[in-house]
Order: structure tokens, then C-alpha cells, then sequence
């Protein structure tokens, strides 16, 4: 069922599995938290199953102490509580500052999915606040950080039309303990989807916070929730299952399910999709069965292994992304902004097949000599 390639941590095999259902069965969560805690053993929980404990520590209620890995579900729910009043107050503050300057802001990841579920953000917990905004008013975000005394974490490059699809977000640290991520493209895969763009923010399913800042839709969050969460890393992103089936649970009479299969398909994402799916499938019944067909049907073809293959399994998370990087230019880059900047098919920084290495050359040598007839 899941990607034999995949790194451990993404989909929910051998203990993982038992996490899930601790964390969002419908059934007492007890005996999976018990069967988590014997299939752990002596180990230590990676930090990205840590993440799911001040969740799972709400469920089993009553005394902890007495409970298997006490003292992690402790002090993750300690953790969890003081993160999610800072995170409040931060978000307060952010929004009102963004409405008085007058550029618009739409929270996504976590900070959205607190707001579409419980309206808990202790059981949610987030390091950060994350949102969108829009490219055009980046020199304005630019101007803001540094007249508020932001921190930057990641800058741009000093050309912004390169920026614009070089650059991923704009990152600040706030005072003391606040992180704020700022993005202008929702996710790499969408980074050339106009429509994407122009649907985020006129969508009329999105609601909106005390602040009167935009919260991203429940059709948005979802198709976020699996391409954020399937993709390898050192800390396990398992939380983005939990994410998915949560978000089900709480919202899946909003969800335009056609708009999710439109996306998908658009940009290449069947395969990709599909795994994550059948993942969620296990422990939801809120996917439509005719989302599922539909992208069981869809031919797949070696570029989609091999996108799969390069978000799933690195063994070198770093190689990793730049192969993810130029595979979404490769397959989704308009030719208008392509041929100015090719990807070199002998590249060392990728881990690629060779037919997917002659596949960059023989498009380089397409856009780079007859493109440029057609452009002009």
C-alpha cells in the first residue's frame, strides 16, 4: 500500500500506525496509545511524533501520570499551552498590523487548521505562524520588517524577478520567542498556477479571524495538508495524516472535492496524491469514492516515479529538494520563463534517473533554440 521507497516517518507503518489511531480514532484511544508506547519500547519518539502527544494527552484524559510515556505527554502538553498563548497574541498582533498597512494576509498550515477545527491551538501546536500574501506587495513586507525590527531568517535575492521563483518565503523571527513565515507561491508544486493564485483569494468559502484577517479554505487546507506533509525529512511529518483525517472530520461537507481533483490533475500530482490518499482513506471515510477512481485511472509515467521518488526517499534531504526544484520546473515552468534558466542535466546536486536527465537536456535544447523564434 504505501511507497516502498518512502523514508520512515511519512505514512503511518509499524508504530506510527498506532499514533494515528491514539490521536484521531474514533475508538478509545487507550489501547493504541498502550500498543504505541510497547512497539516503542526503550526508543525515543522522533520529534515529529512528539508533536502529536499534547493531542493524544487531551484524548486519554484523567490522570497522566499513570499513563505509558507519562512524562513526554506532560511536557508536551506544557509546551503546547505556552506555545499556543504566544502564538495568539502574535497572530493578533500580526493581523492588525498587516490590516493597518493595508496588505492582505491569509493564514495557512497550522494556524489555519486551528481555526476550521476545535479551535484549540494547544492541541495543534506550531512553532511558527504561517501565511500567504501577495507577490505584489513584498517590497512593502520588505519595508514593514525592517521599520518593525524583524529578524530575517531567509532573504532575497536583490533581482525579485528572479526572487520570485528562486526564493520560497520571506522568514522573520519577532522578539523574543515569535517566528513568522511569509509566502507569496502556496507550495513549490503551484509555484506557475495562476489559476491557484486568483482562486486562493477570491475563493468564497474562506471565513475570516477577530482581526479580520483571511483564513485559507478547507478545499485549500486539505490539498496543503498532503503536499506539505508527503515529502522525506528528519523529523517525521506524520502529523500531516492526523491533519487530513481532523480536517475530514471537522469540515468534509466543505471541501469541493472537483476543485481538489482539478488541482491535482492540472499540476501533475495524481501519483503523488494518490499514495497520500490511501492513507487518509484508512482511517476516514470521508473521501468520495469517485476522487479515488479518478485518480487510479490516470496513467502514470516514469517523470511521476520519479517526482514521487525525489519527495519520498532522499537519502540526502538536500539533494533531495534541488531534484524536487527542478522536476517542478521541468514539468510545470512555461516555457516563457524556462529557457531563461535552463537546469543543467549533469548537475551532481540532484539524485536522477538518466532517462530523466535526457529528458532536461532534449527540453533545453527545445526552449533554448526555438522558444526564443516563438517569443519574439
Amino acid at each position: 500500500m504505501f511507497p516502498s521507497c518512502s523514508k520512515p516517518g511519512i505514512f503511518p507503518e509499524g508504530r506510527l500506525h498506532h499514533l494515528v489511531l491514539a490521536a484521531c480514532g474514533d475508538c478509545d484511544p487507550q489501547p493504541a496509545w498502550q500498543a504505541y508506547a510497547d512497539a516503542l519500547a526503550d526508543g525515543f519518539p522522533n520529534e515529529g511524533e512528539l508533536r502529536l502527544f499534547s493531542l493524544i494527552a487531551e484524548r486519554l484524559s484523567g490522570d497522566l501520570a499513570s499513563q505509558p510515556l507519562a512524562k513526554y505527554l506532560q511536557s508536551a502538553r506544557r509546551w503546547a499551552r505556552m506555545q499556543a498563548m504566544l502564538n495568539q497574541q502574535l497572530s493578533r498582533e500580526i493581523g492588525a498590523l498587516f490590516k493597518a498597512e493595508g496588505i492582505p494576509l491569509m493564514w495557512i498550515k497550522g494556524t489555519a487548521l486551528v481555526a476550521r477545527t476545535d479551535q484549540r491551538r494547544d492541541l495543534r501546536p506550531s512553532a511558527d505562524l504561517d501565511a500567504l500574501f501577495r507577490w505584489e506587495d513584498v517590497e512593502h513586507i520588505l519595508a514593514l520588517a525592517g521599520r518593525e525590527g524583524w529578524t530575517p531568517h531567509l532573504g532575497l535575492l536583490k533581482n525579485l524577478k528572479q526572487a520570485r521563483y528562486v526564493n520560497t518565503e520571506l522568514s522573520y523571527k519577532i522578539g523574543a520567542y515569535g517566528e513568522l513565515d511569509l509566502q507569496w507561491r502556496p507550495r513549490m508544486a503551484f509555484t506557475y498556477d495562476r489559476r491557484i493564485q486568483s482562486w486562493l483569494w477570491q475563493d468564497p468559502s474562506r471565513v475570516q479571524d477577530a482581526t479580520g484577517t483571511t483564513i485559507a479554505s478547507d478545499t485549500w487546507l486539505f490539498i496543503e495538508i498532503l503536499d506539505h506533509g508527503l515529502v522525506a525529512n528528519e523529523v517525521y511529518p506524520i502529523r500531516w495524516l492526523v491533519d487530513a483525517v481532523r480536517l475530514l472530520h471537522w469540515r468534509h461537507e466543505n471541501i469541493d472535492w472537483g476543485m481538489v481533483l482539478d488541482i491535482i490533475k492540472r499540476n501533475k500530482l495524481h501519483h503523488h496524491y494518490f499514495s497520500g490518499l490511501e492513507s487518509v482513506a484508512r482511517y476516514s471515510p470521508h473521501i468520495p469514492p469517485f476522487v479515488m477512481d479518478a485518480l487510479r485511472k490516470t496513467p502514470v509515467n516514469f517523470l511521476d516515479r520519479e517526482e514521487l521518488k525525489a519527495r519520498l526517499s532522499a537519502e540526502n534531504l538536500g539533494k533531495g529538494f534541488f531534484a524536487q526544484q527542478a522536476l517542478n520546473k521541468l514539468r510545470r515552468e512555461p516555457s516563457k520563463l524556462y529557457y531563461r534558466s535552463v537546469v543543467n542535466p549533469l548537475s551532481r546536486n540532484m539524485d536522477l534517473s538518466v532517462a530523466t536527465r535526457l529528458t532536461f537536456a532534449g527540453r533545453n535544447v527545445l526552449t533554448r533554440v526555438l522558444f526564443p523564434l516563438w517569443y519574439f
